[in-house]
């Protein structure tokens, strides 16, 4: 539904561990394009590059190029790096449809997009794994699976892939934009050929030295992400301190995983457990997922109050700052044999490549018990187990420590997006990267999180990078915004006990106030899914594009709602607003139907509601 560019470009599965590289020996092959995804104007080429750029280790693999031709005067080439690790670049930046987006923030540069190495067309890793953080034995078979060749998925490689792809292309120097994972790619290349930099745009920045094996930098930056989060009045009323409430819970979860039954889309029950970690991963996952951030506060002040269902149902649903995300088969765009790959042979973790995995767990016990006081932000020591190092501990050896090129950072301009609501790669990141750079410029988006130019809702970033292209004055940070959807209220537990809504009084203004909240509920969870979702009570939502539907669906007993509700944005910037007309109906509530517009909900009862 809300998929759109910001998914087509969604850089955050999980920003990612620390990659390094070695000096090159070998070289890649000249290329040839040709005109390929029809009239779109975009030219498909492949590249042959060495498996091992040392040229140690025998073999080659091939890189599939695109690129669209610059309109007017010619500035140069972009070369557009998507994250992950393991996100497939030319498929997330999709030339042939999103060619006008990208080329309305370049004007005049050539756009090219390169699959890394693992990834979509260009040699795919394909490994099935479904948590890193709980199977470990499925890290063991993936790594077992890509056999010797895996040591040669680095950051290290990746940058001296990109020079492969600009050599070929004939170019003495090119223009980076890296988006998460992907500004580790354009820094390590920084640093390996900083005489081919044009110039640098890193969207949600990982450090060249990051991110933190123990995930340090994300446990510290979670509480300043789900302050800026909860900056409105309405999240206020909800939960007054979101951040100590997450860190309540979350220790609690902890010490002794939350149990429940939550009902999937087709009305069967069936148990979750959450614990500690994984509510850590559906938390950070808010600072990209709009849904998430709608759902939070209301679900993490009903869980702290002993009412955990509604957490339950997030958790249900899959949904992961850290983990995978969920692709149909033979969907290359994402590799999790790339990302384990490439994870787990970049950390910079507490033990050597070779040890074994006793050896490795120990180092990482004393590395854990050794942190200084508030290091790991106001969770409790167990907290470690979201970084890299947890789910890298059963990687098959060598593990670890492949270092970056030693070279000089180019004086060339930079600028720097972050969003005050992204907790995987905090502004501080952002921060530490632009004090390196003369010619470095960092601009903070409020209300934004994860991969800032592809989800502000306003003009403010994408006019900030055009007016750094032209070398123009470029803000600090931009107006405050709240990208898609408004927070969902707090669900009642009982029709008795909701708040009547405004203007209104006894069973129908009970009532009112609970289809409303149903609706706005229905809608983030269907927007965090993905897909349908059952209602806390009953029936379930299902959406389409442009449209949610409803059936029969309930968060509190005795209300239901059904009816088809499309979707609009009554100005650019603003929140999503379902509007159409539900059916009210259910054994405890007014009947009748409420119509929803832009400016509010209308209700029409029945004689006897």
């Amino acid at each position: 539904m809300l998929r759109g560019v910001a998914t087509a470009v969604a850089v955050a599965v999980v920003t990612a561990g620390v990659w390094l590289g070695s000096t090159p020996t070998a070289g890649a092959s000249a290329m040839s394009f040709a005109p390929c995804h029809g009239a779109s104007g975009v030219l498909c080429a492949s590249v042959t590059v060495p498996l091992d750029w040392s040229g140690a280790f025998p073999g080659t693999l091939q890189l599939a190029v695109e690129e669209l031709p610059a309109k007017g005067s010619p500035r140069g080439v972009m070369m557009m790096i998507a994250g992950g690790p393991g996100q497939a670049s030319a498929i997330a930046f999709d030339l042939a449809t999103l060619g006008s987006v990208w080329r309305s923030l370049f004007p005049g540069y050539t756009l090219v997009a390169f699959d890394p190495r693992g990834s979509g067309g260009s040699g795919f890793l394909n490994c099935s794994v479904t948590n890193p953080l709980a199977v470990a034995a499925e890290v063991t078979a993936c790594g077992d699976a890509l056999g010797p060749s895996r040591a040669f998925y680095t950051t290290a490689a990746n940058a001296e892939d990109v020079d492969g792809v600009r050599q070929a292309l004939g170019v003495d120097k090119v223009a980076l934009w890296g988006t998460s994972y992907g500004t580790k790619v354009e820094l390590a290349y920084a640093l390996a050929h900083p005489d081919h930099v044009e110039r640098m745009l890193l969207d949600s920045v990982v450090t060249p030295a990051g991110p933190d094996p123990l995930g340090l930098d994300t446990l510290q930056g979670i509480p300043l992400g789900l302050s800026a989060m909860c900056a409105s009045a309405a999240c206020r009323a909800i939960d007054p301190n979101l951040a100590a409430q997450v860190a309540t819970i979350a220790n609690r979860a902890a010490a002794k995983p939350i149990t429940g039954r939550v009902r999937n889309p087709f009305g069967r029950p069936r148990s979750v457990t959450l614990d500690g970690p994984t509510l850590l991963q559906i938390v950070v996952g808010a600072d990209l997922d709009p849904g998430l951030q709608a759902a939070l506060p209301s679900v993490v002040s009903a869980a702290t109050a002993g009412r955990p269902q509604a957490l339950l149902r997030l958790a249900d649903l899959g949904q992961s700052g850290f983990g995978f995300p969920r692709f149909a088969s033979g969907d290359t765009s994402f590799s999790e044999g790339l990302f384990l790959a490439t994870m787990c042979n970049d950390g910079r973790f507490p033990w050597q490549p070779n040890a074994d995995v006793q050896a490795r767990e120990q180092a990482l016990s004393a590395a854990i018990a050794a942190l200084p006081a508030g290091a790991t932000g106001p969770f409790g020591s167990w907290a470690t187990a979201i970084g890299p190092a947890t789910y890298c501990l059963s990687w098959p050896s060598p593990t670890g420590n492949v270092p970056l090129a030693a070279g000089s950072l180019p004086n060339v301009p930079l600028l720097a997006l972050s969003g005050s609501l992204d907790m995987r790669t905090p502004t501080s990141n952002a921060a530490a990267v632009v004090s390196q750079f003369p010619q470095g410029h960092l601009l903070v988006v409020p209300g934004v999180g994860h991969s800032v130019l592809t989800t502000d809702p306003s003009d403010c970033t994408a006019n900030a990078v055009r007016a750094w292209l032209d070398g123009a004055a470029v803000p600090t940070r931009c107006p405050p915004t709240r990208p898609y959807i408004a927070d969902v209220p707090r669900i009642p537990v009982s029709l008795a006990k909701a708040q009547p809504a405004h203007g209104t009084s006894g069973l129908r203004g009970r009532t009112l106030s609970v289809v409303e909240t149903d609706v706005q509920d229905s809608f983030a969870a269907e927007v965090a899914s993905g897909g349908s979702v059952a209602g806390l009570s009953s029936g379930v939502v299902s959406g389409s594009l442009g449209s949610i539907t409803l059936t029969d669906y309930g968060d509190v007993p005795g209300v239901t709602v059904s009816g088809r509700l499309v979707l609009r944005m009554p100005k650019r910037g603003a929140v999503i607003v379902p509007t159409g007309s539900v059916i009210v109906s259910g054994s405890k509530a007014a009947h009748g139907t409420v119509t929803f517009t832009t400016t509010g909900a209308k209700a029409a009862w029945a004689r006897s509601g």
